[in-house]
């Protein structure tokens, strides 16, 4: 899967799992409707979710209790909020492969904390 246009990072975002066990991901809102999500993950820090031809979104630092939950998932719930306000949600399957498809220089910096 390729994509010319530049990753975004998510800054902020929540992961969620319900007492069934489904999981759901709140990030901020973007323009358009999604066309043929897809996440893409390694198992490792970062995943990729593909929203749509112009949006390809970094989840970052992923926590390491997500990691599995993640890895296992057939699908997640993308839930996409607007400040406090619920704008969309949409299911994502999940495809597992050996690395993310994501140059180095794409990768996310880390920031240090203000001292």
């Amino acid at each position: 899967m390729t994509n010319a246009i530049k990753p975004e990072q998510e800054f902020s975002y929540n992961i969620l799992q319900n007492d069934a066990g489904e999981m759901m991901i709140a990030i901020k809102a973007r323009d358009g409707e999604p066309v043929k999500p897809i996440i893409v993950y390694d198992g490792k820090e970062h995943a990729l979710l593909y929203r749509d031809p112009g949006h390809t979104i970094i989840l970052d630092y992923i926590h390491p209790d997500a990691r599995p939950l993640i890895a296992i998932a057939n699908e997640i719930m993308i839930a996409e909020f607007s400040g406090e306000n619920w704008k969309r949600d949409y299911t994502v399957p999940v495809r597992m492969v050996k690395m993310i498809p994501l140059a180095k220089e794409n990768y996310p910096k880390k920031v240090s904390a203000p001292k």
